[in-house]
């Protein structure tokens, strides 16, 4: 619902030619609507391509009873697409306009953005209504220092699906590689990423 209602809002306020199709319009190459609900086919492979901005809501696959405070929702932008967070933003301020859900349509389930604040720098992105994008710090991934522990411990932000569950560490570590080439081949430069040990 909240991914859903989110695209909505995007599409309404980027898109000016609402009698073209997405996959025939010109523009589709530059759309951040297009790359995140509409392209099919990835730059290399057979799967689905990653999606450039993901999504991760508080609630993410658990009904969640609320009522007023502050909801915390985190955003992972990829490659080029970091010169998206206004419409982003804007596409989030606009759903909250509207709201989440049935209730939405007797004016329930609105909310507003307080504040956004980038993971990397510890600046603020948005504060009251003004976007401050030159707070926003990106990191590549050859950036991440090496881990030198014998021991890791996983925690799952989402819920993670498989054919097997527990997995073996080495099994959970392909899994996180081949996360990690799907977006390095669609969003990077196409550079191998190296078998990991275990």
């Amino acid at each position: 619902m909240f991914r859903g209602g989110f695209g909505q809002a995007l599409q309404r306020f980027l898109c000016s030619r609402t009698s073209t199709e997405c996959n025939t319009c010109s523009q589709r190459d530059d759309c951040l609507f297009y790359y995140m609900y509409v392209r099919l086919g990835a730059t290399r492979g057979y799967a689905p391509p990653s999606r450039p901005v993901i999504l991760v809501p508080p609630f993410y696959g658990k009904p969640l009873e609320f009522e007023g405070g502050n909801l915390r929702v985190e955003l992972l932008i990829f490659g080029r697409f970091l010169r998206f967070i206004p419409h982003i933003l804007l596409g989030l301020q606009l759903l909250g306009q509207q709201g989440l859900g049935s209730l939405r349509h007797y004016g329930l389930n609105a909310f507003k953005i307080e504040s956004a604040m980038c993971a990397f720098s510890g600046k603020p992105v948005l504060k009251g209504n003004v976007i401050f994008p030159g707070n926003v710090a990106a990191m590549d991934i050859k950036e991440v220092a090496p881990y030198a522990g014998n021991f890791v411990k996983v925690g799952f932000k989402t819920p993670f699906t498989g054919p097997v569950f527990p997995k073996t560490p080495e099994r959970l570590l392909w899994s996180i590689r081949r996360r990690l080439i799907n977006i390095v081949n669609e969003y990077g430069d196409g550079s191998e990423v190296q078998d990991p040990k275990c």
